[in-house]
C-alpha cells in the first residue's frame, strides 16, 4: 500500500529504536492509518527529516498539545513530526468531504 512512500522515502529504523504503534481512537479511525502504523511507528524518513510518532512520543506530545492548545485537545491527535518540532495531527473538527451542496 505505502510502496511509492517506501521508494522515496527509505525509513531509518536503525538510528532511533521505534517503539510500539500509537494506537489513540482519532488515528484509529483515519483509513490507511493502521497499515502505515504497523510498518512505520517510530520510523524517521529523509535522513531525520521526519519522524512518525510510535506509543510513547504520541502521548508525551498529545499532552503537550493538551496544555499549549486546549480547546484543540478533544479533536486533534498527533502522529508525525519534522525536524523543527512541528507536529502533523489529524483533526477531527475537520470534514474530509470537499466543499459544495450537502449529500442525499
Amino acid at each position: 500500500m505505502f510502496g511509492c512512500f517506501r521508494a522515496a522515502y527509505a525509513p531509518l529504523g536503525d538510528v532511533v529504536l521505534a517503539g510500539q504503534m500509537w494506537q489513540h481512537e482519532r488515528l484509529m479511525g483515519v483509513e490507511g492509518y493502521l497499515d502505515f502504523a504497523v510498518e512505520f511507528a517510530g520510523a524517521t524518513f529523509g535522513g531525520g527529516l521526519y519522524r512518525v510518532h510510535d506509543d510513547a512520543s504520541g502521548v508525551r506530545v498529545l499532552k503537550l498539545i493538551s496544555e499549549a492548545f486546549p480547546e484543540y485537545v478533544a479533536r486533534v491527535c498527533p502522529f508525525g513530526y519534522d525536524w523543527l518540532g512541528r507536529q502533523f495531527a489529524v483533526d477531527s473538527g475537520r470534514s474530509s468531504r470537499p466543499a459544495g451542496p450537502p449529500r442525499p
